[in-house]
């Protein structure tokens, strides 16, 4: 079982000791999590707040949720000022306010952790204009009225990316026990008995088994997959690709005809920020 303190999450498999369900649970492939949420809904409608908590609520049942409703982004500056922290922001962006702007761009500047940001409009045709919101670089932008089905499933992604950058993946290299975060791994290399583990600013060397590896990380996040039986590589960190290579880092690698399927429908699910390469 994987405890995270930061999030107050708890991970473990749907066949473990269903006792240790605190509050509720999401199911992802063959993980359940169970977790408390920070939510802040910026909107002038109570309505469409109220609507909104509903849907969460149902999608995460008897699971401990914060809600906070505001209904401008000078009221969610301040709360975020007074040292409250969300995890998910879904704010109207309708009215194009500044201040609006400015609580995002705050939060975003001066946050240490992962924060979703979920923008709505009533006007689709108008966010294609607002730059200066796009620019903040939002989780998703979604048209009212709200369509809740879809809405539903960008929650849970959501869900699936704050995992992901609130998680770590551990290991023991000489008589140490590191935890990196999910987000700093670019891939892993099996070399002889030995897994290299990059990051941006070192290589971390491993005794373990690239099937156990790959296993724990797949408990932690669905964007590691493997493209070679020796390569584990992060999806995150894909710059192009093509049918036969992945680029990252500037390391061009091989994908193994036997896992192209499993990557590209990865891929394909829009986890990653990639280009095709032409």
């Amino acid at each position: 079982m994987q405890v995270n303190t930061d999030m107050q999450t708890v991970l473990f498999n749907l066949g473990a000791d269903t006792s240790l369900k605190p509050h509720a649970i999401m199911p992802v492939g063959d993980i359940v999590m169970v977790f408390m949420l920070s939510v802040a809904i910026c909107d002038s409608s109570a309505s469409v707040c109220c609507q909104l908590e509903k849907v969460i609520q149902n999608t995460f049942r008897n699971c401990k949720i914060n809600f906070e409703e505001f209904s401008n982004g000078a009221e969610l500056y301040h709360s975020f000022c007074t040292n409250n922290y969300f995890h998910i922001i879904i704010m109207d962006i309708s009215q194009n306010k500044e201040d609006d702007l400015t609580a995002i761009s705050y939060i975003q500047n001066h946050s240490s952790r992962k924060t979703v940001i979920i923008y709505l409009s009533s006007t689709p045709e108008h966010i294609e204009y607002a730059t200066a919101f796009v620019d903040t670089h939002p989780y998703a932008l979604l048209p009212k009225p709200i369509d809740e089905c879809h809405f539903t499933e960008k929650i849970i992604t959501a869900c699936h990316e704050l995992l992901y950058y609130h998680k770590c993946f551990s290991f023991k290299s000489n008589g140490y026990t590191y935890h990196i975060p999910l987000k700093d791994i670019l891939y892993i290399e099996k070399s002889g008995r030995i897994l290299k583990i990059y990051t941006d600013t070192k290589v971390y060397t491993t005794y373990c088994k690239i099937e156990e590896a790959y296993h724990e990380l797949q408990v932690l996040s669905n964007a590691f997959i493997r493209i070679q039986y020796s390569y584990i590589i992060n999806i995150h960190h894909i710059t192009r690709y093509s049918s036969k290579t992945v680029c990252i880092n500037n390391i061009e690698m091989n994908i193994s005809k036997p896992y192209r399927n499993d990557l590209f429908e990865n891929l394909h699910s829009g986890l990653p920020q990639t280009q095709p390469s032409m």
